[in-house]
């Protein structure tokens, strides 16, 4: 029984999108040399809309942000890696050929704790 494979989108303006292309390619695990999963193939669209998306929020609501806010906003974000580092730390050897989930999990919450206040 074939197991089925995620495909992760892309995150543009807010949202998890589609490739402009329709195309995803394997992301190979080094270490079993099996399918994790799959990941979407950008188009130079893509990456347009993605710029664009930055560029306006950048605009609109970064730019007005007060620095308290800013903070908040970057510590919740600090947070919300903490909250799933393990799943981040898990993907991390994929991509990067390292084969200790659990440094790569406390380098994960090391970045994160950098941006605390009581770090």
């Amino acid at each position: 029984m074939a197991t089925a494979t995620k495909t992760w989108k892309m995150f543009i303006g807010g949202g998890w999108v589609d490739s402009g292309r329709g195309e995803a390619e394997p992301n190979i695990d080094p270490s079993t040399e099996r399918v994790a999963d799959e990941i979407q193939v950008g188009s130079r669209d893509d990456a347009d809309r993605a710029v664009e998306a930055a560029q306006k929020a950048y605009d609109e609501v970064w730019f007005d942000t007060p620095p308290k806010e800013r903070s908040a906003m970057l510590f919740k974000l600090a947070d919300a890696i903490d909250a799933d580092a393990e799943n981040l730390a898990s993907r991390a050897p994929l991509g990067t050929w390292r084969a200790s989930r659990r440094a790569s999990t406390r380098r994960v919450s090391r970045a994160s704790s950098a941006a605390s206040p009581s770090a």
